[in-house]
């Protein structure tokens, strides 16, 4: 038998008996020897014609033969993690010639299992009893690394929670589960709902290995506002009034809404009168915030008029006086619509008749009121009556007058000759009438 399979190293020996030598040994018929040991045969069957002096001749057959091959089976395991060294092989061994004896490519290990391998070729040589050798390579694997990418979204607004995170692994083996660092935890790869803060995920794969990685979720500064110019109405009831508003933080560009009628929608709302106004400012991402503008006016001018009223018809001695109040400063301006215009707070030298004046205060506001100043209509005479004395020289006879215009109680004073009467009623009694027919006159 050969010491190794497929090897050449097979003896066979052939010897004789009886006869006489000298002795030729022939193999096979082709090689021929003075001996009966043949060295270094490979397997196979194998003739030998042994011939003696007297050329008398015997032929014997042999074989040689081999071991088994020598066969290593290998049961390997592979990392199941990235950059781990748990991987492991075990040789085990058949054919050959038992015992066997180990030896591997990474260190003095001298037996069949080889452990605690990271990734790459591993090398055995086994060696059996007949120092025959058999050598294999085995590859320890790894999966690929678990690598993150993450991304977020920021809050939109300040103080909110509309922040976002998202991973996306790839690597590692099958599918993955997601652990967000967030109250109540996530096991999605998107974490939604989250304010400003740090949120760490981690990411592991079926094997159980792991990876993770972390982001920062932000938010705008504060939205703020300030009302940096009023302008309050110039006079009571105007709508001259102006507001600014400006808008700092947050996510500019930004946008405007008054509650003005009609809305307004720039920073300055004008045409304002007196009053409280609302600005809601939203900037890029919808945040909004309100502020409060207020609008003054001065108080309104009102006034309050005495009058003199014209004493008889036709004359021109009333006169109205006016006393303002409100508006701005304690100095007012006048104005009555006389001829020619008067500018004092009392006006003089009046008919009877509607008077409009127009005060003016210290910021050029002005208002009109109408007074009326009273005149009499004229006093006139009507009726003038009389009864006869029944005899000469009597005075039984009466006078009397019906009068009408004027303005309250008459005094009526009565001539006579040679009497002279003055007295509050209309009618003259007692009266001694002579011809001529006396005369009257009537005061107011």
């Amino acid at each position: 038998m050969v010491s190794c399979y497929g090897g050449n190293d097979g003896i066979g020996y052939v010897s004789t008996t009886g006869s006489q030598p000298p002795f030729n040994f022939t193999l096979n018929g082709t090689t021929t020897q003075a001996t009966g040991t043949f060295t270094s045969l490979p397997i196979g069957n194998y003739q030998v014609v042994a011939t003696d002096g007297f050329a008398c001749s015997d032929t014997v057959n042999f074989v040689i033969t081999q071991p088994d091959t020598m066969t290593i089976t290998p049961n390997i395991t592979h990392n199941i993690c990235f950059g781990e060294a748990n991987g492991s092989i075990t040789a085990t061994v058949t054919g050959g010639t038992a015992p066997y004896t180990y030896a591997w490519s990474n260190g003095s290990l001298v037996t069949n299992t080889n452990g605690n391998l990271a990734i790459g070729n591993y090398t055995i040589t086994v060696t059996d009893t007949k120092g025959c050798q058999k050598l294999a390579t085995y590859t320890i694997t790894q999966p690929t690394d678990i690598a993150l990418s993450i991304g977020k979204t920021n809050v939109l607004c300040f103080g909110g929670n509309t922040g976002s995170a998202f991973v996306t692994a790839t690597g590692g083996t099958g599918t993955y589960n997601y652990t967000w660092a967030t109250s109540p935890i996530q096991n999605v790869d998107s974490a939604v709902g989250l304010p400003i803060g740090t949120y760490k995920v981690i990411v592991s794969d079926v094997n159980g290995c792991l990876d993770s990685i972390s982001t920062t979720v932000n938010q705008p500064t504060p939205l703020t506002t300030a009302i940096t110019a009023t302008h309050d109405a110039s006079c009571f009831g105007f709508n001259d009034g102006s507001a600014t508003v400006a808008i700092s933080g947050g996510t500019p560009n930004y946008t405007y809404n008054w509650s003005t009628i009609p809305a307004q929608d720039s920073s300055t709302a004008i045409n304002l009168t007196a009053g409280t106004y609302y600005v809601t400012a939203t900037d890029a991402n919808g945040c909004t915030i309100l502020d409060t503008a207020i609008i003054n006016q001065p108080t309104e001018i009102t006034m309050t008029f005495t009058t003199i009223q014209v004493t008889c018809f036709g004359l021109s001695d009333g006169s109205a006086t006016v006393f303002p109040t409100g508006g701005v400063g304690s100095v007012y301006g006048y104005a009555w619509n006389t001829t020619p215009t008067q500018n004092l707070p009392t006006a003089t030298n009046l008919q009877g008749g509607f008077f409009e004046v127009t005060i003016t205060d210290s910021t050029n506001c002005s208002v009109s009121d109408t007074i009326y100043v009273y005149a009499p209509v004229i006093l006139d005479l009507d009726t003038l009556y009389s009864t006869p004395t029944l005899c000469f020289g009597s005075n039984e006879g009466t006078a009397g007058v019906q009068t009408s215009g004027g303005t309250g109680q008459k005094t009526y004073v009565w001539s006579t000759n040679p009497i002279s009467m003055v007295q509050f009623k209309r009618i003259y009694l007692q009266a001694f009438i002579p011809s001529p027919q006396p005369t009257s006159k009537v005061v107011n």
